[in-house]
């Protein structure tokens, strides 16, 4: 797909979007709305609604690259050395200002953006549809922008605690026509995110079932991990708050009876869930599937297996161990199989963007953090996790380091690793593996490397003078 950039976003025609995907079509016909004219009444502003989630299942944002690539920064997995070639600089800490999946990343979620904002900024010329109706809508888009600004700031931005947010991330661009927009700092990127979803919130459904929408809950989830990324102690208060609203929302965990990749990796809209990037069998890319690059024994490319050490550091009941890890049939080495088989497609995901489980540990590691136990003990929150993977109670006072140890069971292979290790100040140690493309680890990549952030994309600096300067080290 042609690269678009920030210089052209904002002018850019919705119907180029879809020339690239024919198989969204059948289920979603309007859902690329992004000429400012294309809105004219309620019917077309829910078209352009559904186009705002479109772009997250887009293979360069949940649709496959964007967590992929994050967890590729972190110990849990490997590249083979005998590989397709994908998404190989993220792994080996290595990206330049040329690269095509740092550039994919921007042009992806700064295409979301102008979705949201033309949803947002022409809602007002809708004359039909209630109040209420149209509120939802805003509220939806508002959700998805910040979705997008956030995930944007964390790669391209520093932490919020460096400097407190003083750093430099990426441009807020909530208008048309503004070509050459200027970098925003961390600090004012976190406060649109808050703000957003702070006034999504009570016009979005307090709907546990739909799973695939924004519901309130779903707001309060983001905003609870925002809170904790965010890091000091008024915020690590405020991601308790919403971490515990969603807690007692009635959402209920997987047992570990039904945890296997089979059953509720592969079954989209389970109990657990409280927003989930639904792609129907519709939405099927082959090769390109999510899980292509994990598998290899469905005819997929294998090349990102699971660290053995890490399986190995699994308890022998845990069902993360039994459930979603096992042995590829032609490469013989551990894969995942979080990713394997939805719809009996192989490779086919739906990514599970926000689950009840990851509520316990915002909660778990802010009251750490506090040395609070507001809502629960951190290990009673540990707990409510660990017995629904078949191990027992957390026993003892957790650290830091074993709420994110925990936490790293839980969501390996999903992106956390890498981002949660990176803002609280920890070097991920990532030890050369036989068998796998060199990670480039002899210095374990410190906290304070240059190689740690994601570099403007070149081609984005040379259109726009203004966004200068990039991210030191590039």
């Amino acid at each position: 797909m042609k690269k678009i950039y920030i210089i052209a976003l904002f002018l850019f025609i919705g119907s180029a979007f879809m020339s690239s995907c024919k198989k969204e079509l059948n289920q979603q016909p309007d859902g690329a709305l992004l000429d400012e004219t294309a809105i004219t009444d309620f019917q077309t502003l829910q078209a352009a609604t559904i186009g705002c989630y479109n772009s997250i299942i887009d293979l360069n944002w949940y649709g496959r690259n964007y967590p992929t690539m994050l967890e590729l920064r972190g110990s849990n997995m490997f590249i083979a050395s005998a590989n397709s070639n994908r998404l190989t600089a993220p792994y080996q800490y290595n990206f330049t200002v040329a690269n095509a999946d740092v550039a994919s990343t921007w042009n992806t979620l700064y295409k979301a953006i102008a979705r949201t904002n033309n949803v947002i900024n022409k809602s007002a010329i809708v004359t039909d549809g209630t109040p209420e109706e149209k509120a939802q809508l805003i509220a939806e888009a508002k959700f998805v922008r910040a979705l997008a600004y956030f995930d944007l700031t964390r790669v391209f931005g520093q932490p919020y605690t460096v400097n407190s947010g003083a750093s430099l991330s990426v441009p807020i661009v909530l208008t048309p026509g503004i070509t050459q927009p200027k970098r925003n700092t961390v600090a004012e990127v976190y406060a649109q995110v808050i703000k957003d979803l702070t006034e999504a919130k009570p016009n979005l459904p307090t709907d546990i079932v739909n799973k695939f929408r924004a519901s309130r809950f779903a707001a309060s989830a983001l905003l609870a991990r925002v809170y904790l990324y965010k890091g000091d102690a008024a915020s690590n208060a405020l991601a308790i708050a919403e971490a515990t609203t969603v807690i007692n929302a009635g959402y209920t965990m997987t047992t570990a009876s039904s945890y296997a990749g089979t059953i509720f990796w592969a079954n989209p809209g389970q109990n657990e869930e409280i927003f989930t990037a639904k792609i129907s069998q519709f939405q099927d890319l082959g090769s390109d599937n999510y899980g292509q690059l994990y598998v290899s024994e469905l005819g997929g490319y294998g090349d990102i297996r699971v660290n053995p050490a890490f399986r190995d550091s699994y308890a022998d009941n845990d069902v993360r161990k039994t459930q979603v890890i096992k042995k590829d049939a032609t490469t013989d080495d551990y894969i995942t199989t979080k990713f394997y088989r939805q719809d009996n497609i192989p490779g086919l995901y739906s990514p599970k963007i926000l689950r009840l489980s990851e509520m316990y540990f915002i909660r778990a590691e802010a009251n750490v953090k506090l040395n609070t136990a507001t809502g629960a003990t951190p290990a009673e929150d540990l707990s409510s996790v660990r017995t629904m993977r078949g191990l027992p109670a957390y026993t003892g006072t957790p650290a830091l380091a074993d709420v994110l140890t925990e936490k790293n069971f839980e969501f390996a292979f999903e992106g956390h690793q890498w981002q949660d290790n990176f803002r609280n100040g920890i070097v991920t140690v990532r030890p050369q593996i036989t068998g796998a493309l060199n990670n480039n680890s002899s210095s374990n990549i410190a906290i304070t490397d240059n190689k740690q952030l994601y570099p403007i994309p070149q081609r984005e600096v040379d259109a726009n003078p203004n966004i200068k300067p990039n991210n030191p080290g590039y």
